[in-house]
Parts: C-alpha cells; structure tokens; sequence
C-alpha cells in the first residue's frame, strides 16, 4: 500500500519554469509563469497581460482576497515560464528512474538460497 501511495504521488508531476524572460516575452507566451520581485516576493500567475500599457499578472487561483495584480517593470527581479514540455517529461522519468533504482537495489542485495532437489528412483 506504501508503495502505491508513493507512486502516486510520484505520478502527481510537477512544474517547471525556464527563463528568465521579459515582461513583454510573458505577455505573448500567454503560460503560466512565476516573477519574483526585488524585495524577494514569490508571485504565480495563469498569465500576464497587457492592458492600456499596464502589465496585469491574473492570479493562478481567484479568491476573494486574491485579485489581479498590477506589475510595474521597475520592480520585477526575473519572470520565469511554465516550461510544459519539461514537466511532463520530468513527470514521466522520474517514476521511471525511481524503479529502475529500486529494482538495482534488489538485484544486487539479492542471494538466491541453494535449492537441493532430492530425486528418490524406486527399486526394481
């Protein structure tokens, strides 16, 4: 049962950000992406779009307290982008790799026990 439960989490993926890109390259890819501001703040954003020469960073989840957020250029330290290709692809290898190590293991701890066969021929 541990064994499924830390499979599936495994499974679960993850999200990976390349960069760092410009405010105007973020605009145009319309992904997913992750700024980090001067004063060390973590931000996510679905996308970021330009309005009336504004750049709006629309939150990943909206909540009441969590609305757009407007970005001024001045205070953004770098702008990474949701790389899909490599997450799903770190997704996929990184179950895989955990196996092939754990079977590794298991091959080389492993000693089989002498097997004795024991044939008994009747007499005639």
């Amino acid at each position: 049962m541990a064994f499924y439960l830390a499979l599936l989490l495994l499974f679960q993926g993850c999200v990976i950000y390349r960069g760092p890109i410009s405010l105007e390259e973020a605009v145009k890819q319309q992904k997913k992406v992750r700024v980090k501001t001067q004063s060390n703040q973590e931000f996510k954003f679905k996308m970021i779009r330009r309005i009336d020469k504004e750049y709006i960073g629309i939150p990943l989840k909206l909540t009441d307290g969590n609305q757009n957020i407007k970005l001024n250029e001045e205070h953004i330290d770098w702008i990474k982008i949701h790389d899909k290709k490599a997450s799903t692809l770190w997704s996929i290898l990184t179950p895989i790799l955990v196996m092939v190590g754990i079977l590794g293991i298991i091959a080389i701890t492993y000693e089989p026990k002498p097997v004795r066969i024991v044939i008994n021929f009747p007499e005639f």
